[in-house]
């Protein structure tokens, strides 16, 4: 039972959603095999000793040999593995959610809160029979969160997303969920209220999630290292700086426009690429040209239909500057034209491109559309 009056929404600024801790071997000690921790051995051969199959792991403090694939627990707020990794040493890696302390599925941005998160934590691990200095374990994975209800289903959105730019990340979209990303960092956005089976009254809410799935993209991107650099950043600034990281990120990596150099290099390569198709086929560049490259990512990439319909003439030689200018007018309104149809068939009705478009990216700005229900 949740108080009233409990804010379920993202009022202004990005929530903590995902936290994965690392300490190493010299970091942490397992005083007694608690009984909620487990051990896993992995799977032998047939021809194979079982003593060979039992890699020693660690002694605990009490005395008892562990041996084994890995020890883990999963309670109702953490998820822990003790294992040896690549290079041989001994590893413990936390996961956790900092929002789940406090709530089923809303987020949350209050220092107050963390602070809870932190200590609760803290009492987690000691319960499992394990001694360490948390505020000393490595950030290995950072996920920040908002959700907000959009005015359609995601599908409805999906249009705008596929036109968006990613650079070197791979796109993959389903009904209720969207998903830009590589190993290293990702933006996932999906249908909360779906996923977590939420009321009617919230249907719609929708999270736009950027995961920082490795040790070194979190410290590049949040300037943070250890647990203990984002307790003083949320002690010092509240959830200020982690906003910054999250609105600054979709901005930079979604929601902006190609700079100049980007915009030239790509006039660049898509007249290389128009060149090519009007060898082969001179009356039809337009219509393969749209084929490889998509008419959304063309048009947003050289800058708006007169710009591509420029890169499609200057594939051509022309008698007079009137024969290319009467071109170049009817490849640009074949371009609005595919476009517009694009937009209708893949936009719910009477829903305008631009619209969406600014309902997505307002998760980029300050201070997004709050959501507050009474618990």
């Amino acid at each position: 039972m949740f108080g009233a009056g409990l804010r379920v929404g993202n009022a202004k600024m990005a929530s903590l959603d995902k936290l994965d801790l690392v300490l190493g071997e010299d970091q942490f000690a397992i005083r007694t095999l608690s009984d909620k921790l487990r051990v896993r051995h992995r799977d032998r051969a047939l021809n194979e000793p079982d003593h060979e199959c039992l890699g020693h792991l660690f002694k605990t403090l009490d005395g008892h040999l562990i041996r084994g694939q890995k020890v883990f627990a999963n309670t109702d707020r953490v998820n822990l593995d003790i294992k040896r990794i690549a290079d041989g040493s001994l590893s413990l890696r936390i996961s956790t959610n900092p929002n789940k302390w406090h709530h089923p599925w809303a987020t949350s941005t209050d220092p107050g809160e963390y602070r809870e998160f932190r200590s609760g934590l803290e009492t987690e691990i000691d319960d499992l029979g394990i001694s360490c200095d948390l505020s000393s374990a490595r950030l290995a994975r950072l996920d920040l969160a908002r959700q907000k209800q959009l005015s359609h289903p995601l599908h409805s959105y999906h249009a705008v997303l596929h036109s968006l730019k990613a650079r070197r990340q791979h796109k993959t979209a389903h009904q209720d969920s969207y998903r830009v990303g590589n190993r290293q960092r990702q933006i996932s956005i999906y249908d909360k209220h779906t996923e977590a089976n939420l009321d009617d009254s919230l249907r719609h809410l929708t999270r736009v999630e950027i995961r920082f799935l490795k040790s070194e993209t979190t410290s590049k991107f949040t300037g943070l290292r250890l647990l203990s650099d984002l307790d003083h950043d949320i002690t010092g600034a509240g959830f200020e700086h982690l906003q910054s990281v999250y609105s600054g990120y979709l901005e930079s990596e979604v929601f902006s426009s190609p700079t100049g150099e980007e915009k030239a290099a790509t006039i660049l390569g898509y007249r290389h690429i128009a060149s090519q198709i009007a060898q082969e086929s001179p009356n039809g560049i337009l219509g393969r040209f749209l084929g490889e490259i998509g008419i959304f990512e063309a048009t947003r990439k050289a800058g708006g239909s007169d710009e591509l319909a420029d890169i499609i003439t200057s594939t051509r030689d022309f008698k007079s500057d009137e024969s290319r200018r009467r071109y170049h007018r009817r490849m640009r309104a074949q371009i609005e034209s595919l476009f517009a149809g694009a937009i209708s068939r893949q936009t719910i009705e009477n829903q305008s491109f631009v619209s969406l478009y600014h309902e997505l990216a307002s998760f980029a700005q300050d201070e997004p559309t709050p959501i507050s229900k009474t618990a």
